[in-house]
């Protein structure tokens, strides 16, 4: 048996996850004795200890146990995103016309951001700063409105 330390990569899918969840016990016969994360060391950690990008997980096992376990580290990660510029966030300005299907709708109701996938960031009242708009606010004719998401869900939204 041995102590071996390992970093969780930037792009893990097992980030986010407890360790009762990754069930690394089960899967790969070892142990982890301690979480080292910023500076800090948790030794014995609960199951509910939760794994981040970047933690050194120091990790208790036989040398194929410990193989093993590095293999399915360095290799459970998201695939590359090859669309990522394509999914590129925008923020576009959205004037509520007479004939806007969200005139006198509240903002939880105009399907914005479940429908469109688009966020209201805020309306535009001639202030220096946009002012927030509250999922009950019910949109009037001449509203100005910022708004962000994607390039297709905005033309959807805004076209």
């Amino acid at each position: 048996m041995h102590i071996a330390d390992f970093e969780v990569p930037a792009d893990s899918t097992w980030a986010g996850a407890s360790l009762m969840e990754l069930g690394l016990g089960h899967k790969y016969g070892v142990q982890v004795s301690s979480i080292l994360r910023a500076g800090r060391r948790y030794n014995i950690p609960e199951g509910d200890a939760v794994i981040f990008p970047g933690d050194r997980l120091q990790v208790i096992g036989s040398d194929d146990q410990l193989a093993t376990f590095g293999k399915a580290l360095e290799h459970d990660v998201y695939e590359e995103d090859y669309e990522l510029e394509k999914r590129e966030m925008k923020l576009r300005r959205m004037v509520v016309t007479g004939t806007s299907p969200f005139l006198g709708k509240t903002l939880q109701e105009s399907g914005i951001r479940h429908r469109y996938n688009c966020m209201v960031v805020g309306l535009e009242e001639g202030k220096e700063n946009l002012s927030i708009v509250t999922a009950s606010y019910l949109f009037e004719k001449g509203d100005i409105l910022w708004v962000v998401g994607e390039e297709e869900n905005l033309k959807q939204l805004i076209g």
